[in-house]
């Protein structure tokens, strides 16, 4: 498991892994393209921890939560190559944000399994990377998974629940054409990924402050 997540993060290009080096004053973008992330809505932090069996954990400051994520390892951790690094965010506007170096569909779907088992909550997975033409999310409230889709590299292997949007159900069927060898028209997957935190997230600010705070530390999977 652990060799299938460094496999995947050996595809993706450095300047995807978005680690700010070169001005640690700048906020990191709430919606990293590249990363596996979750926005959980109505869920105590606390709670969070003790359903993902969160270990090693301490706070630290935005850029140096994500530093922590992302420097050596792939996001492995070196202390035990059977866990992986997990930062989450405390809670902005209602949400948190978790992070994780995990790009696995199931693996992710187990996440929100775990955390989406309160009446009120939201737990929603995203992920996207244009440069592997990959593009995922899960959306899931009131114990209920509303939506599965996964996609990557004209292959829909996921595509389970209504659709979010208009856009969303134009590019499924723009894939569909194209698989056939018919003409369709391009939609860019990254504009139907905005679209879907847009329905689904109603957290709107484009960065996390620098002094926005995480946990972080390693879970098993």
């Amino acid at each position: 498991m652990i060799q299938k997540i460094k496999s995947l993060f050996l595809k993706k290009t450095k300047d995807k892994q978005t680690i700010e080096k070169d001005s640690f004053q700048k906020c990191h973008s709430v919606n990293i393209l590249g990363n596996s992330y979750f926005a959980v809505k109505n869920i105590n932090l606390n709670d969070i921890v003790l359903r993902l069996k969160v270990a090693e954990l301490n706070f630290e400051k935005c850029n140096q939560a994500f530093e922590f994520l992302w420097t050596n390892n792939f996001g492995i951790s070196e202390k035990n190559n059977s866990e992986i690094k997990i930062i989450i965010s405390e809670t902005i506007q209602n949400w948190n944000f978790i992070y994780w170096s995990c790009g696995i569909f199931e693996e992710c779907k187990n996440i929100v399994e775990k955390l989406n088992i309160d009446i009120n909550c939201k737990v929603n997975y995203y992920y996207a990377d244009s440069c592997v033409d990959g593009y995922e999310w899960i959306i899931a409230e009131n114990g209920i998974i509303k939506r599965q889709f996964e996609y990557s590299m004209g292959t829909i292997s996921t595509d389970i629940g209504s659709k979010i949007c208009l856009i969303e159900n134009e590019f499924i069927k723009n894939i569909e054409l194209e698989n056939q060898n018919l003409k369709n028209e391009f939609i860019f997957g990254e504009n139907v990924f905005e679209a879907i935190i847009q329905e689904t997230c109603d957290f709107k600010d484009k960065y996390f402050d620098k002094n926005i705070r995480f946990k972080v530390g390693t879970i098993k999977i």
